[in-house]
């Protein structure tokens, strides 16, 4: 009994010593675990509901309860800032996205879905690193050698994303929201958006010239979307519907799935 309560109480010293941190999406936390590996304890507001009506009061109250808000600058963040301030005015929030350049999106705003581009991850990766320096200076050389690593990973994932896209025959795709803007940029590929709505039959015409145009043949959606939307233009073009969630925790396997995906038909 003794032995078990004290492993309970050395697992607890060990939680406590650690920096605790909240971010909000599981996505953010293979950034920042890639550098920390478990030197932070983290706590993910979302898992796979990314509601925020349906977090409870008491789960809010623990998540703003960390010494650091980790964000990546997105617009439901703004308003999880308001909550946990009100809750902790002593949380610091900490923007991973600063110091790096930005597409706008379409009204004229800054497009915060970097992680979906490589090579601009590596800008995550230098961020993140910094921070945790700051916070634990004595940890530098661990999180240096991670982030060095990290770096490497990052170039080793771009290269091979890149060849098998430039060995395809893929050209673009069509979305419904400006999330892979970044991913089409990086990889010179076209990005057609359409409003996220279902295909008028007034419209079907100058779509099917269209798609014949730009070899248009694959219709990616968010998991969660409403699959009908993207099923009225597949129908179309004998096209193929890829459902993705750029908040999914592994990021690596979530990229490599898109890739040959797009460049497998």
């Amino acid at each position: 009994m003794k032995k078990i309560f004290l492993i309970l109480l050395l697992f607890t010293t060990f939680l406590f010593c650690r920096d605790t941190v909240t971010i909000t999406y599981p996505v953010q936390e293979y950034f920042i675990k890639k550098i920390a590996n478990d030197e932070l304890y983290i706590k993910t507001i979302f898992s796979e509901d990314y509601d925020l009506s349906k977090i409870e009061e008491k789960t809010f109250d623990d998540l703003a309860f960390s010494k650091y808000y980790f964000t990546f600058d997105l617009p439901i963040e703004k308003k999880i800032i308001d909550i946990f301030k009100s809750k902790n005015k002593e949380i610091k929030v900490i923007n991973l996205n600063k110091n790096i350049s930005k597409l706008k999106t379409k009204n004229g705003l800054d497009n915060p879905y970097l992680w979906m581009d490589p090579v601009l991850c590596r800008e995550y990766a230098k961020n993140i690193y910094e921070q945790l320096v700051n916070m634990q200076e004595y940890n530098k050389d661990f999180f240096k050698d991670n982030y060095e690593k990290f770096l490497e990973e990052l170039d080793e994932t771009y290269l091979y994303l890149k060849k098998r896209i430039d060995n395809s025959e893929v050209y673009g795709f069509l979305v419904f929201n400006e999330k892979l803007d970044y991913f089409a940029k990086r990889f010179r590929l076209n990005v057609y958006h359409k409003e996220n709505r279902v295909i008028y039959l007034n419209e079907v015409s100058n779509f099917l010239e269209f798609s014949q145009q730009v070899h248009l043949r694959h219709i990616l959606l968010d998991v969660g979307n409403n699959y009908k939307i993207a099923q009225s233009y597949a129908n179309y073009i004998d096209g193929q519907i890829i459902e993705i969630d750029v908040f999914e925790r592994n990021w690596k396997i979530s990229i490599y799935a898109l890739v040959r995906r797009l460049t497998t038909l």
